[in-house]
């Protein structure tokens, strides 16, 4: 067992820490449920076990980013079965500017972690140039409206910095998908990159693909560009998917029947820009609609 106190209690490495990873997963299955065959990095990973989520769910590579030794020792032994994961021992704030042209991930954690470095905004721009897809950003549980402060003031600064992550989010060219109630008063927030959506078919429907659908799909108004969510309003009842969302089964499978044998073209990736509880992908996943859509990138 190693001694010390850490950020998450590991089972039989380290139990003595502030939280539990079951407390820490809170918001963070949408995420998981789309992390086969993504690149992660989790920034501020402490004991590695959330990235580790990720990879027992089919990431095919986690890099965990922390400061602290003891949490990275624990780390490398709670993950140790994960091939795909690797740690490296950095302070964020020393990372950055090591790093100017980074590395980009499909997925970005940065659950947490802005506000304890001196420039939280420089933090969350880095977290944007590093992610291609999707970013998941914890606020502290004093942050519900937007605003980050650092928990410490830098060297010679007159005051702590402080950022509104919707803004920065915003010219970053993200757009808020879903914010989830974490544990402590905690907010979970899905931050998708517009157009930053890889389809498996670049090809816009024309009507030459069209002609050839039988009868049955064009009743089902085959080709759907979707902008905005009144777009999706328009094949299903607004009621049945709000109610699939909250989990209502029956609700799920009305969806289901509404959208069967429909291609869904998403303008600019697998969002609704302007819509916070907009169709995503992982909602489609979630509730069993998927396998019955056809999803394309409208490019």
């Amino acid at each position: 067992m190693i001694g010390g106190k850490g950020w998450i209690a590991v089972p039989g490495i380290r139990e003595n820490a502030d939280r539990t990873l079951e407390e820490q997963l809170i918001g963070l299955e949408f995420a998981i449920a789309e992390a086969a065959g993504k690149t992660v990095l989790d920034l501020g990973c402490a004991e590695g076990v959330i990235g580790r989520e990720f990879a027992r769910a089919g990431a095919t590579r986690v890099l965990g980013i922390e400061s602290l030794p003891g949490h990275l020792e624990v780390a490398r032994l709670a993950c140790a079965a994960e091939t795909q994961m690797e740690f490296a021992q950095a302070y964020l704030q020393d990372w950055i500017p090591a790093h100017p042209d980074p590395e980009v991930f499909d997925l970005v954690l940065a659950l947490g972690i802005i506000h304890k470095v001196y420039d939280p905004g420089e933090a969350l721009r880095f977290a944007c140039r590093s992610c291609r897809d999707l970013l998941l950003f914890r606020a502290p549980a004093h942050a519900w409206e937007g605003w980050v402060q650092a928990k410490h003031r830098a060297p010679g600064a007159p005051a702590r910095l402080r950022i509104h992550v919707p803004t920065t989010m915003e010219k970053e060219g993200f757009a808020l998908e879903r914010k989830i109630a974490g544990a402590r008063g905690e907010a979970v927030e899905y931050w998708r990159r517009r157009c930053g959506w890889r389809s498996t078919s670049s090809r816009s429907p024309s009507a030459s693909s069209s002609a050839g659908r039988s009868s049955r799909s064009r009743r089902c108004t085959s080709n759907v560009r979707l902008r905005f969510f009144s777009d999706f309003l328009a094949i299903v009842d607004r009621r049945d998917w709000e109610a699939a969302v909250a989990g209502d089964e029956g609700a799920a499978r009305r969806v289901a029947r509404a959208l069967d044998g429909v291609d869904l073209y998403f303008h600019g990736g697998p969002h609704i820009d302007g819509d916070v509880i907009g169709v995503t992908l992982a909602d489609l996943i979630c509730h069993g609609i998927i396998p019955r859509v056809t999803l394309h990138a409208d490019e």
